[in-house]
């Protein structure tokens, strides 16, 4: 039986992990779950825990959701940054 994205799922998607490839990440998440045989009880908690990882991964390599840092960028000397 194949995995269908709701309507729901879709709307939460753009709004909560905007820099996801939903196809791609889908595919993924089908492709491992099918390989593991698991079932799982709330297939649609258990993909946007997916969807929520995919995001985090993005954003910490910088590549969409959260801004870029410059790494030569040192004006937080001067405004009382980090330390």
């Amino acid at each position: 039986m194949p995995f269908l994205m709701t309507a729901e799922m879709l709307a939460w998607a753009k709004e909560k992990v905007p820099a996801v490839n939903l196809d791609r990440e889908t595919e993924r998440f089908c492709d491992y779950w099918t390989g593991t045989g698991k079932a799982m009880a709330d297939w649609p908690s258990t993909w946007r825990n997916w969807m929520r990882r995919a995001q985090d991964d993005i954003e910490r390599r910088g590549q969409g959701g959260a801004p870029k840092s410059d790494p030569n960028d040192t004006s937080w000397i001067h405004e009382g940054g980090p330390l």
